[in-house]
């Protein structure tokens, strides 16, 4: 089975040619290709929490209901798990294998099913019910039916509510990595730098669970630290979606010519989690050129590309 990992606007450029417009006439050749290989179980188009909301965005419900039914197709309803759902058991994981610890376990898994999956939440626990309900629940919300229901989102005030509450959160975001930007250009920070920096400050958001795992093979934080620098970079690139979003981040605020923008983030948090995974990633040519210069793609063995033209 290989992955495709595909930008929200590729999507569209796809539903475009579904929907047999002028303008998508140049991806009928790839759609078709992309259909007739998902029916024979040889690929698989993985939706993640982002795409969930990047397609309420678009303003008409034809519109929605349109890539709804493309992306249930293409996905199988395969979805990217929420890295934060996979944080605890990669860090105990990183820290074994940062100290040569030997281990029975595995990484997380990268694909699950489900919209809990995709943001990581418990359905059980949320809506309070019994477990027997929750997995009827569950079952329910992972037919097609429900993920075309979900995608579409026939729910006009909702749907406005949530656009507005997402827009918000991606503006601050570029608001704050803008003024982190200004600070390190003025002090002089190179490329270098900035990542240890971002490093560093990774270590400051998940040091409970780093902690919690350094203390179940006998270390301490402190222990941790006297590694130097160079060692604790290598910690985090054990964590494949961490280092790609240190990556990803620090290579953005190199590029200074190009302000962060409010859906920066949420594209960072996506290509994370897509890059490590999939086989084939086709996302903005921007993108694209960052992935190239951190050598990301090769690192993870992934074709990167920004035409859905030419995927497959």
């Amino acid at each position: 089975m290989r992955y495709v990992y595909l930008d929200q606007n590729k999507w569209i450029d796809l539903a475009k040619a579904a929907a047999g417009r002028a303008d998508g006439a140049r991806f009928a050749r790839a759609l078709k290709m992309a259909k007739e290989q998902v029916r024979a179980g040889d690929l698989i188009f993985p939706l993640s929490a982002i795409h969930i909301i990047e397609t309420a965005k678009s303003p008409r419900l034809e519109q929605r209901q349109i890539l709804a039914r493309l992306m249930t197709e293409l996905s199988q309803g395969v979805v990217l798990r929420a890295s934060s759902q996979m944080l605890e058991g990669y860090v105990d994981w990183a820290v074994r294998e940062f100290y040569s610890k030997t281990t029975n376990e595995s990484p997380p898994q990268h694909f699950a099913r489900g919209v809990e999956a995709a943001f990581d939440f418990d359905i059980r626990q949320t809506l309070g019910i019994p477990e027997r309900r929750a997995a009827a629940l569950r079952s329910d919300l992972d037919s097609p039916e429900a993920w075309i229901d979900l995608l579409a989102f026939d729910h006009e005030a909702e749907r406005k509510a949530g656009i507005d509450a997402v827009r918000t959160i991606g503006i601050n975001a570029a608001k704050r990595s803008e003024l982190v930007r200004a600070e390190a250009v003025a002090g002089g920070a190179d490329l270098q730098t900035m990542r240890r920096a971002y490093g560093a400050g990774l270590t400051m958001q998940f040091l409970k669970p780093l902690e919690e795992s350094l203390r179940a093979i006998g270390r301490s934080v402190q222990e941790w630290g006297a590694e130097g620098p160079d060692k604790l970079m290598e910690f985090w690139t054990l964590i494949p979606f961490l280092s790609v979003e240190l990556e990803l981040h620090t290579q953005k605020h190199w590029e200074k010519s190009k302000e962060w923008e409010a859906n920066d983030v949420l594209d960072i948090g996506a290509l994370s989690l897509a890059i490590p995974s999939c086989d084939v990633v086709v996302t903005e040519r921007f993108w694209v050129n960052l992935i190239t210069k951190r050598g990301l793609a090769e690192r993870y063995n992934a074709r990167v590309l920004y035409d859905v033209a030419t995927m497959i």
